[in-house]
């Protein structure tokens, strides 16, 4: 990617730009919001329904909005979401009735992605030393926007709400044109889809995003706070706390643009998130015991502004570090909801502390707020302790590769998959490899990279075999693997096969790989997308003890939307050709250790050992035999550790599918009782 095509380069001032206008823009009209309402005799409560909307709006589409960009890019997704304030600040200027009032803080809330997106951008940057620096810079951007929004809200005040929601308007259309002109996209190819159930799954996401909540719950409990706090401290009215509140913000943005990226690129990130909860901790503790004197209380609300201003891009950061392998979009739009949440929980809990114990209240209430905080933050940092002391070493790939292949390799990866036997920690899979056949795949293999790039566990070599291509698959295979998106497969090689099939291919593939050292061997597809924790499967599958390994199988969804009970459909024709398999004549042998297990091509694994044992691959093409069922068979002829993992998942293309139909793709699966003229469909 060129230096004009990603933030580090002549993005990144065009994003700052786009984040200020914006910014500046929701800044003027929301804090008017409440005074147009009681203008229009609403109660009170719609006040509060009508921020609620806006923050539950928020919290569901940002991950999907974030997924979505994964896919077609961030910079449609960053267009959307302005698209929507534009809409939704444009009902504003016709109207301030709670309907139309409630219905714009619902379109604006559901495409609310922009800072998400922007975030997004800035870490698509291939230059990670600067990730730190442009992090906090976008913070600070907001920070100081939002202080020119109050007061631009506080100059157009007189002239009415329409004109501030007129003036957000433009400021909205100013920040959509500048998007679609001088923002490129930044994403680079496609990246794996994952659903948002599943990035919560995993362990390290889901204590990060806790964390983000507890961060902005901290900010919030206490910022939001800050004019009761200085009303009761100083005596002060609202206009006067306002401007010392604007400027202990503005304190905190330069804060966070002079002094926090040097300080984070001394200390890392989660040292840094330490030593901001410890400043926190300590000035909260202050906050709850002086109550008078001005240096005082101005110096502990000081500190506490720009401690909890700053834990805001440093949780971001630490959210985007705890699976760097995990869709940039997705995580982006997780921290978007993970802060709408602390910002939801935080008023209640600032104010209620208040409320109840006044100055000492509040001040406990952070203290909580601080400790629970760093108590996740220890959590993080404990589960990552434990993934890298999972790390192994595996043995050197061959150095004798020939002339027609090309191979990359680095230093190995972790696993966190770690088998204890006998008090040794022992890797169940010490050297495995992931064998991927593929002919003709130039405009369809980079999202397969990308879903192997994105594994829970990259512990892996990767081997692609080129079954004689004539359209320059090789060469989009090693740009694709080159890029920055697939740094986390350290070893991969690109090797020929000339005589045409998928089981020559895939023979080829796996005695390279043994002959390079490999103790187990999987395979998938080059249209195919194995899910996250495909690797973790496959390894806790051979830590049971079984030597060959077959999952399930899905159909892709980034293909084009299913038709309506397709999907199920397709599973269940899968469920029947998996009982046929058991009743198969040409599958019940006396001889078979085990019964008979559907292992799809693109879907298994086996140990080396086995593999050299029962012969491998029949060096056939798909016209001639479904070679993953030979090979299924010649291996029960030797073991009976053959094991079906349903978390052993795999989406599968349906091209196929499309091309021939539903009823002339189960003849062709069902021993090829139709035979197509066009086998290799693309």
């Amino acid at each position: 990617m060129s230096d004009a095509a990603r933030p580090g380069g002549s993005a990144f001032p065009s994003i700052l730009i786009v984040i200020f206008v914006d910014t500046l823009g929701y800044a003027a009209v929301v804090p008017l919001i409440p005074f147009a309402l009681r203008g229009q005799h609403a109660p009170l409560v719609s006040v509060g329904i009508v921020f609620a909307a806006f923050s539950l709006c928020q919290l569901i589409t940002a991950p999907l909005l974030g997924r979505l960009s994964d896919k077609i890019g961030r910079r449609p997704v960053l267009a959307f979401s302005l698209g929507g304030s534009v809409l939704g600040f444009a009902l504003l200027a016709l109207s301030s009735t709670f309907p139309i009032v409630l219905l714009s803080r619902i379109i604006d809330g559901g495409s609310a992605g922009n800072v998400a997106m922007c975030y997004a951008m800035v870490l698509d940057s291939a230059d990670e030393s600067k990730r730190s620096r442009e992090i906090a810079a976008l913070g600070a951007t907001a920070g100081g926007a939002l202080v020119a929004g109050l007061g631009l809200s506080a100059f157009l005040a007189g002239y009415g709400f329409s004109a501030v929601a007129l003036a957000a308007l433009l400021l909205s259309l100013l920040s959509l044109a500048l998007t679609l002109t001088i923002i490129p996209e930044t994403r680079c190819g496609a990246s794996p889809t994952l659903k948002v159930t599943t990035a919560l799954r995993l362990g390290e996401i889901r204590r990060a995003v806790v964390f983000v909540s507890l961060c902005a719950a901290l900010q919030a409990a206490f910022l939001l706070a800050l004019p009761v706090y200085f009303a009761g401290a100083f005596g002060l009215h609202a206009q006067a706390a306002t401007a010392l509140i604007m400027l202990l913000v503005v304190v905190a943005a330069i804060f966070q643009l002079g002094a926090l990226p040097r300080l984070l690129g001394q200390l890392g990130t989660s040292r840094m998130a330490g030593v901001l909860l410890a400043v926190a901790f300590g000035s909260s503790v202050a906050v709850g015991i002086i109550s008078k004197g001005a240096v005082g209380v101005v110096l502990s609300a000081a500190l506490l502004t720009i401690a909890c201003a700053a834990l805001s891009p440093v949780s971001t950061l630490l959210l985007a570090e705890s699976h760097p392998q995990a869709p940039v979009g997705l995580t982006m739009g997780l921290n978007s909801s993970a802060a709408t949440v602390g910002q939801i929980i935080g008023p209640i809990i600032g104010y209620g502390a208040f409320a109840v114990g006044g100055f000492r209240g509040l001040g406990l209430g952070s203290v909580a707020l601080a400790l629970c905080t760093a108590g996740v933050l220890a959590m993080c940092a404990r589960l990552n302790r434990r993934t890298n002391a999972t790390s192994n070493t595996t043995s050197n790939t061959t150095s004798n590769t020939t002339s027609n292949t090309t191979s990359n390799t680095t230093s190995p990866a972790t696993t966190p998959y770690i088998e204890r036997q006998g008090g040794i920690e022992t890797d169940p899979c010490p050297n495995l490899w992931v064998v991927v056949p593929f002919r003709n795949e130039a405009a369809g293999i980079r999202p397969t990279l990308a879903a192997l790039a994105a594994q829970r566990d990259h512990n892996f070599t990767l081997l692609l075999v080129d079954n004689g291509s004539t359209d320059g698959s090789a060469e989009v295979v090693r740009q694709a693997l080159s890029e920055r998106s697939m740094r986390s497969i350290r070893r991969w090689h690109v090797i020929n096969e000339a005589q045409k099939g998928t089981g020559a291919a895939a023979d080829t593939g796996f005695r390279f790989a043994i002959a390079s050292g490999a103790t187990h061997i999987a395979r998938t597809d080059a249209d195919c997308l194995p899910d996250p924790g495909w690797i973790t499967a496959i390894r806790a599958g051979f830590a049971s003890g079984a030597e060959m390994l077959a999952g399930e199988i899905g159909p892709r969804r980034d293909e084009g939307s299913l038709r309506f009970g397709e999907e199920r459909f397709l599973r269940f024709v899968v469920g029947v050709a998996a009982w046929f398999g058991k009743v198969r004549p040409s599958n019940r042998d006396p001889r078979y250790l085990t019964g008979y297990i559907m292992a799809p091509g693109n879907n298994l694994a086996i140990t080396a050992d086995l593999y050299l044992k029962c012969g491998g691959f029949p060096r056939t093409s798909i016209e001639q035999t479904h070679e993953d069922r030979a090979l299924v068979n010649a291996a029960r002829l030797v073991t009976p550790n053959i094991a079906y993992r349903k978390d052993m998942i795999v989406l599968n293309s349906l091209r196929r599918l499309r091309r021939w139909g539903l009823r002339r793709t189960l003849l062709w699966y069902w021993d090829h009782r139709w035979l197509p003229k066009e086998v290799d469909i693309r």
